[in-house]
C-alpha cells in the first residue's frame, strides 16, 4: 500500500510539468511518470509471479542450503569447544 502511494504521489507530481512550455520539460515529466507506472506494475505484479513459479522454489533451495550450512558449522563449533 504504501509503495503504490508513494509512486502515485510521484507520478501525479511528475506530470505537473506536462503542460510546460519548454518541451523538453514537459517530455521529461510524462516519461518519468510513465516510467515510474511501469515500476510499479512490476513489483507489485510481476515480482510476486516470478517468485511464485520456478524462480522463487529455486532462490528458496538456495536459502535453505546455506542456512543448513550456517546452522551445521554453528553446531560443529559448539561441539568442538570443550
Amino acid at each position: 500500500m504504501a509503495m503504490t502511494q508513494t509512486a502515485l504521489v510521484i507520478a501525479l507530481s511528475l506530470l505537473l510539468l506536462y503542460p510546460a512550455e519548454l518541451l523538453l520539460i514537459s517530455r521529461f515529466g510524462w516519461v518519468l511518470a510513465a516510467l515510474l507506472a511501469v515500476a510499479w506494475l512490476s513489483s507489485v505484479v510481476v515480482l510476486p509471479a516470478l517468485l511464485a513459479g520456478p524462480l522463487g522454489r529455486l532462490i528458496e533451495d538456495v536459502e535453505f542450503r546455506s542456512r543448513t550450512r550456517a546452522m551445521a558449522g554453528e553446531h560443529r563449533s559448539v561441539t568442538r569447544n570443550p
